[in-house]
């Protein structure tokens, strides 16, 4: 046995290396071998061996104390780390070339992934267009990122949009209350707890609102809303902007090309031929008997509107998004006929499709997903149906039961929340941005919903919370979560192993009881076997050559001197297998002197 600290020719010593070192046996170890485990370890290697020994036992003793106070450190910077993220943050998937992911890099995730700058802010609202995302915490901050740094970030500072690829707090939004963003593709609007509105970036179609084309890097106050308006939310398409009020008055703004506003066909305002279509200020879009609307939702060429009774939709017709049956445009709302009668609780514009959700009875947020428009990607949702002219419901949440509270239309894949708040997607899986595997091993999409886990479990001894707010982005998902109210790591782990164990329990359970039913099978045909042996020994039997020639043998007899030879016919006892059974009588399709089988057995109906 080779001593601690010494090489032999097998091997090679570590010098220094307190994991290879038995401290009991430094004493066998010699001087020479102790000074250079000294020397390794930068301590001085001069002395008697006695203070050599002391001086590398302290030397241990040291690395020690140090190692327990940084495992001490880790542990409680994982406990925190794990305390901000249980209270709700932001998670990513799917591409990130713009850095829209928000993970400080531009690598693309197949697996969602926490945004760490998020973790315990109360991200309660997100919002995308493009490559540029938006998050509104419960304190009405606001945060974004995305979109290389050139896309609506509302970041007045060429430092901090360098930083796009991590969320940066849009500073001139602080203190405005601050309760919910909307994105176009190249500006941006927010809406404050008093109603306000506030817009920026590219004012060229006229998006901004304040009756000019200019831009406007950092957010401002629209002032062309009367005073008296109190607005509850913008929704933006790509080049236009649609403003609901505390009265359920609608107001739209920005290029009315394909009448995206609603407003009919405006003419042009005069303002160079650069505006084109263009309304500078916000227009109050004139519905059917003055309906107040519940809510709206923009695509990029597209509105749709909810009131009391009815659903309206206008702008671009292409590819059937409207849902009125053909392609034609709409330049004032018109009622999609087809969703007549329904409560609708939730509405959503994709880029060529829509969505909504109306509601079933006894709920009055929650129902059955109806999709319409074209999704080539499996958009609609609807197995082989890539063109739905009318809105159609998804059969798979119909045939699973399964109830949407929220509905989400990227331009290429969808996503709802669902009534027990479980997160499912469909349509293009560009870089895994569904978030769960499909069962198409040839295609980029999925047109069945999946069901995406690892929400309200715990995920890397980190509790996840629930889907409060998704985003589908061109290739890219983004979830904020809840506060997660699950078992703790240690309690999770006792029921996994609690349930573990009933399993195994189960499982013995079953081989014993298919054992014990083999064992009846067997032991059944035994005795049938015997029934049958014991039958053909003891009873009357004929022999068979003789019942074709019409020979009258009584049965066999057995032969004195021959034991297998019949002596009344002369023939073998293998040929004397037909069994007379008293048991079996007369019957109108049994007559004597018939062959019936009893089992394996060939029986001959006896005469009365």
């Amino acid at each position: 046995m080779r001593k601690a600290g010494i090489t032999n020719s097998n091997s090679e010593t570590h010098w220094g290396n307190a994991a290879e070192i038995d401290e009991s046996e430094l004493k066998k170890i010699s001087r020479s071998h102790l000074r250079r485990h000294l020397s390794t370890r930068g301590e001085s290697s001069d002395g008697t061996k006695k203070q050599l020994i002391y001086r590398l036992q302290l030397s241990f003793e040291r690395e020690k104390r140090q190692r327990n106070e940084a495992e001490i450190e880790q542990t409680a910077k994982f406990k925190q780390i794990t305390e901000l993220e249980e209270a709700g943050a932001v998670y990513s998937i799917g591409s990130n070339h713009k850095g829209q992911l928000g993970l400080g890099d531009l690598d693309h995730r197949g697996v969602f992934t926490v945004v760490s700058e998020t973790r315990g802010i109360g991200v309660c609202d997100l919002a995308l267009r493009n490559d540029t995302v938006f998050a509104v915490t419960e304190n009405n901050f606001v945060y974004s990122w995305g979109g290389s740094g050139v896309g609506p970030m509302g970041l007045e500072s060429n430092k901090k949009r360098s930083k796009f690829e991590s969320p940066q707090l849009v500073e001139h939004l602080n203190g405005d209350g601050i309760i919910s963003v909307s994105v176009g593709s190249n500006h941006a609007c927010a809406v404050s707890d008093g109603g306000d509105v506030y817009v920026w970036g590219n004012g060229r179609c006229g998006c901004l609102g304040q009756g000019d084309v200019e831009n406007s890097p950092t957010p401002n106050l629209l002032l062309t809303l009367s005073d008296k308006t109190i607005i509850q939310y913008t929704e933006t398409g790509a080049m236009h902007n649609c403003a609901l009020s505390q009265e359920g008055e609608v107001y739209c703004w920005g290029h009315s090309g394909f009448g995206r506003l609603g407003i009919g066909q405006p003419p042009r305002h005069g303002v160079g031929d650069k505006c084109g279509e263009l309304i500078l200020i916000p227009s109050m879009v004139m519905f059917p008997n003055r309906e107040r609307v519940r809510m709206i939702s923009c695509g990029s060429d597209h509105t749709i509107a909810v009131t009391d009774s009815k659903v309206f939709s206008w702008g671009s017709g292409d590819g059937f998004r409207l849902g009125h049956g053909d392609y034609k445009d709409r330049y004032e709302p018109t009622e999609i006929i087809s969703l007549t009668g329904l409560s609708i609780s939730d509405i959503s514009c994709g880029t060529w499709h829509s969505a909504c959700i109306a509601v079933i009875p006894p709920f009055d947020k929650y129902g059955w997903v109806y999709t319409w428009g074209s999704g080539f990607q499996g958009q609609l949702g609807q197995g082989d149906i890539s063109i739905s002219t009318k809105p159609t419901t998804v059969s798979y949440f119909v045939s699973n039961h399964v109830l949407a509270k929220k509905v989400i239309c990227g331009s290429h894949h969808n996503a709802i929340i669902t009534k027990e708040a479980e997160l499912y997607t469909w349509g293009s899986n560009a870089n895994g941005c569904l978030g769960h595997k499909i069962e198409e091993n040839f295609v980029t999409f999925s047109p069945h919903p999946g069901y995406c886990a690892g929400f309200g479990a715990i995920v890397k001894r980190i509790g996840r919370g629930f889907p409060r707010s998704v985003v589908c982005g061109r290739g890219f998902t983004i979830v904020c979560t809840s506060q997660y109210c699950g078992p703790s790591e240690e309690l999770a782990d006792k029921l996994m192993t609690d349930h573990e164990r009933r399993e195994i329990e189960r499982t013995k359970i079953l081989e014993i009881t298919k054992m014990c039913k083999r064992n009846e099978e067997i032991a059944r045909r035994e005795r049938e076997q015997r029934k049958e042996n014991i039958m053909y020994l003891t009873s009357k039997r004929l022999c068979v050559l003789c019942e074709r020639t019409n020979n009258k043998c009584p049965g066999f007899q057995i032969h004195s001197s021959k034991p297998s030879i019949c002596r009344e016919c002369g023939h073998s006892s293998t040929h004397h297998s037909i069994i007379v059974d008293e048991n079996v009588k007369n019957t109108d399709d049994k007559k004597a002197g018939d062959i019936v089988m009893k089992g394996n057995v060939s029986c001959l109906v006896a005469r009365e």
